[in-house]
């Protein structure tokens, strides 16, 4: 489990997600499929290749932040073996 540096005091469950760089045939093939659908359309490459880019990264964000939140709904392994044990 990686921990941001200077961060103390976190909890063993907290998790920290990196921010993955967005592969550029992804964004390539994400704004030729906005220009296909917009009838391709000349002068809006810049334009669709930055929407291409925003909607992949929300894309990643809604992934990761689903991951989390799974994450946080399972449970503490280790609590529950404790509460077993002793229980």
């Amino acid at each position: 489990m990686s921990r941001l540096p200077g961060k103390k005091g976190r909890g063993p469950r907290e998790r920290f997600f990196v921010m993955r760089e967005i592969p550029l045939a992804a964004i390539r093939a994400r704004a030729y499929d906005i220009w296909e659908r917009n009838h391709r359309p000349d002068g809006f490459e810049i334009q669709f290749w930055l929407l291409a880019e925003r909607e992949l990264r929300a894309e990643q964000e809604n992934r990761r932040d689903a991951m989390a939140a799974r994450s946080e709904d399972a449970p503490d392994t280790e609590a529950a073996a404790v509460e077993t044990v002793e229980g």
